[in-house]
Formats: C-alpha cells, sequence, structure tokens
C-alpha cells in the first residue's frame, strides 16, 4: 500500500470516529442527507502540487496532496442548516487537531477554508453543504506516494 493510500485511510478513519454524521469514502451522493448530516472523503484531488519535492540523497520524495471532503448538513430553516454545518466543521477540525500526523504517517495535515452553497432538491427543503480541502504532506520513497 503506497504512502499516499496509507494517509487516505487513516484519515477516512478519523473522519470515522466523528459522532453524528455519516461518514463514507468515494461514495456518491445519498438521495436524503442523514439527520446526523453527512461527510464524504473524495481522494482524488492533487491540487496546485502535484508534483513532488524531490530530496536527492537519500532519494526520497514530499507530497503535498489535497483530500477533499463533502460536508452536508440538513436543517428546518436557514439559520440551523448554517448551525448543523458550522457543528460538522468544528468537529472536523477537532478530529484532525488531535494528531496533525496520523499516527506519524504524516508531516502535517490541515483544514483549508470550506467552499459552501446550498443545495436544493426539487420538492424537497434545501440543505447546506460544503466543500473542505484537507492539505495532507508526507514523505515517501516514490513518486507515486
Amino acid at each position: 500500500m503506497t504512502k499516499r493510500e496509507q494517509n487516505l485511510d487513516a484519515l477516512f478513519t478519523v473522519l470515522k470516529g466523528i459522532d453524528g454524521p455519516t461518514v463514507k469514502r468515494n461514495a456518491d451522493l445519498p438521495e436524503e442527507i442523514p439527520a446526523g448530516g453527512w461527510i464524504n472523503l473524495r481522494d482524488d484531488t492533487q491540487g496546485p502540487k502535484a508534483e513532488p519535492e524531490v530530496i536527492l540523497s537519500p532519494l526520497r520524495y514530499i507530497h503535498t496532496h489535497l483530500a477533499e471532503i463533502e460536508v452536508q448538513a440538513p436543517g428546518e430553516d436557514g439559520p440551523a442548516r448554517d448551525a448543523a454545518l458550522d457543528a460538522l466543521f468544528e468537529r472536523i477540525d477537532a478530529a484532525i487537531a488531535i494528531d496533525r500526523t496520523l499516527g506519524g504517517l504524516a508531516e502535517s495535515v490541515y483544514v483549508l477554508s470550506p467552499d459552501t452553497a446550498n443545495v436544493v432538491t426539487a420538492g424537497a427543503a434545501s440543505d447546506k453543504a460544503a466543500t473542505l480541502l484537507i492539505e495532507v504532506t508526507y514523505e515517501s520513497a516514490s513518486r507515486l506516494g
């Protein structure tokens, strides 16, 4: 298993430990958002630093990977949805802050600013959604991560 996959698996384990929301990895969006919210880790985002930094002696690579997290929160009205989404942000940030090295796999793990939107489904109340990017920096002996 590559260091990239080890880090993503460790990040997924951290997210699954958050109490309340349904947490998935690379899943399709559900038709209905669960009462506790929805968190989906998408791990295919490389971002602006797709090429790793190369250290020559000994040969190793410093990767900066951007993992994307889709977060959705239901609510009866706008303020309730905003509060529910904000509470999910706080839980995600707190869970990651416990160990910003994912058990020593990563050099650092940081949550970047969210991109939020209202999601409207025909005939249903809108949900509040956001995309969070999680920056994971790690060292590997492989250019592939």
